[in-house]
C-alpha cells in the first residue's frame, strides 16, 4: 500500500557530542575528561541521567552507527528515558516492537508505548498508532480512530499523517470519497518533500482523479520524488519518457529511471526493464538481461513477465532462452491464474501441442510456486545456444 506508512522510523538523532553536562537528569557529578571521545561524552551524560543522551545512545546501538548494533541494549536506554517520560524514547520502544527489529514483534507492547507517547502529542506516534488502527494491527480495526489519530498528527505539520490523511479520502476508508481533499493533503505533505506524498499527487494528476489530467504536473512531482530515490516514482517517470508524455520523449532516460527503480525491487520497473533490454529501446538489446529481469518480477507475480516469459518459452529466444514447452506452460499457467486473456489462449494452444506427461509436470512446476521465487526449472535454465 502506497499511503499507509507502517511505521515511522524516526529514531532520535541527537547530535552524539552536544548532551554531555545538559538537558534533563541527574547532576554532571564526574564530568568527563578532556579530549574524551564524543560517543564517551554521549555516554557519560546517559549514565547521569540526561534522558535525551540515553535517547541518543539507543538510537546508536538501535541503528549500529558508530557502535555494534545492539537491540537489546537500545532497548535498554530507552527504557531508563522513557521511565522518565520522554516522549522520543516512548515512541522508539513503540517502532522496535512493531517493527521486530532486533526483538521479537511485540504488538501489545508496541501499542503500550505508542499510547503513552500519543498522550504526550507526538506527532509520529499518533501516526504509526493510527496506521494500526486503520490495519487492525494489534488493535481491533478501528478506521475512526485511525482517522482522528492521523488529524491530530497532521495537525502538527506531520508529512506521514497528512499522507495518510489523503490517501484515506482517495479510497473512501471511513469517510465519503473525496479527490479534492486527498488531493490537499497529498499536496500539504508533498511540499515538506515527502516522496510517497509526493508520489501519490503525480499519480492523482496522471490518472486526472479530482483535477484534469496532467502528465506534465505528474512528472514535476515525480522528478522531485525520484530525486529522493522513490522507486514507484521513478517508474511512472520512466513510462512518460518512454511516451513522450507530458516530457520529452527520451527511451534512455526511461531505461535510467528503471533501472534505478528496479534495482530497488519494484516489479513493475523490472518488467519495462526487461522489456527494453528485449527490444534493445534505450539499452542495447541483450536477451539474457531481458530474460533475467523479466524472471525477477515474474516472481512478485507480474502477470505481464510471466505472460512474456512463458512465451518466450514457446519457441525459444536465441541467446537467452531454449525452447522449452513444460516451462513455457507453468509460466502462462500462473499468467492464466490471474485472469490474463492472452496467457490463457497461450496456454490452451500450447497444450494441444505437449504430451500428457508434459502437462501434468508443468502443472506440477506451476502449483509449487512459491512468490518472490522463479520457478525452480527456470532457475536451472541455462541461455539457448540456439
Amino acid at each position: 500500500m502506497k499511503a499507509l506508512k507502517w511505521l515511522v522510523p524516526v529514531m532520535a538523532a541527537a547530535g552524539i557530542g552536544m548532551l554531555a553536562g545538559c538537558g534533563s537528569g541527574a547532576p554532571d557529578a564526574a564530568a568527563p575528561a578532556a579530549g574524551e571521545s564524543p560517543f564517551a561524552k554521549l555516554e557519560h551524560a546517559a549514565t547521569q541521567g540526561n534522558s535525551d543522551a540515553q535517547v541518543a545512545l539507543g538510537a546508536l546501538y538501535a541503528t549500529g552507527n558508530g557502535v555494534p548494533k545492539n537491540a537489546p541494549a537500545a532497548i535498554a536506554w530507552w527504557e531508563k528515558a522513557a521511565a522518565e517520560k520522554n516522549v522520543a524514547a516512548e515512541r522508539n520502544l513503540g517502532e522496535m516492537y512493531a517493527h521486530g527489529d532486533g526483538v521479537p514483534v511485540d504488538l501489545d507492547k508496541a501499542v503500550t508505548w505508542f499510547r503513552q507517547a500519543v498522550a504526550q502529542e507526538d506527532p509520529a506516534a499518533e501516526n504509526d498508532l493510527g496506521v494500526m488502527y486503520a490495519q487492525g494491527i494489534g488493535v481491533p480495526r478501528d478506521v475512526d480512530k485511525a482517522i482522528e489519530l492521523y488529524q491530530k498528527s497532521a495537525a502538527q505539520r506531520f508529512a506521514y499523517a497528512q499522507n495518510n490523511l489523503g490517501w484515506i479520502y482517495e479510497h473512501a476508508e471511513g469517510v465519503e470519497r473525496d479527490f479534492a481533499k486527498a488531493i490537499d493533503w497529498y499536496r500539504k505533505s508533498a511540499m515538506q518533500g515527502f516522496p510517497m506524498a509526493q508520489y501519490n499527487l503525480g499519480r492523482m494528476y496522471a490518472q486526472g482523479n479530482g483535477t484534469d489530467k496532467d502528465t506534465a504536473k505528474a512528472a514535476q512531482w515525480w522528478q522531485k520524488a525520484a530525486a529522493l530515490g522513490d522507486a514507484d516514482s521513478e517508474t511512472g517517470l520512466g513510462l512518460l519518457y518512454s511516451q513522450g508524455d507530458g516530457v520529452e520523449r527520451n527511451v534512455v532516460e526511461a531505461a535510467r529511471l528503471w533501472q534505478l527503480a528496479a534495482a530497488q525491487g519494484q516489479a513493475e520497473a523490472q518488467f519495462n526493464l526487461g522489456v527494453s533490454y528485449a527490444r534493445g529501446s534505450g539499452v542495447p538489446a541483450d536477451y539474457a538481461k531481458a530474460r533475467a529481469w523479466l524472471q525477477k518480477a515474474a516472481a512478485q507475480g507480474h502477470v505481464q513477465a510471466q505472460r512474456n516469459l512463458g512465451l518466450g518459452y514457446v519457441e525459444g529466444v536465441a541467446g537467452a532462452a531454449p525452447r522449452d514447452p513444460v516451462l513455457a506452460y507453468a509460466w502462462l499457467n500462473l499468467a492464466a491464474g490471474q485472469g490474463d486473456a492472452q496467457a490463457l489462449k497461450a496456454r490452451t494452444v500450447l497444450e494441444g501441442k505437449m504430451t500428457p506427461t508434459q502437462v501434468v509436470e508443468a502443472q506440477k512446476l506451476s502449483s509449487s510456486w512459491v512468490r518472490g521465487n522463479i520457478l525452480a526449472h527456470d532457475a536451472a535454465m541455462p541461455p539457448s545456444a540456439n
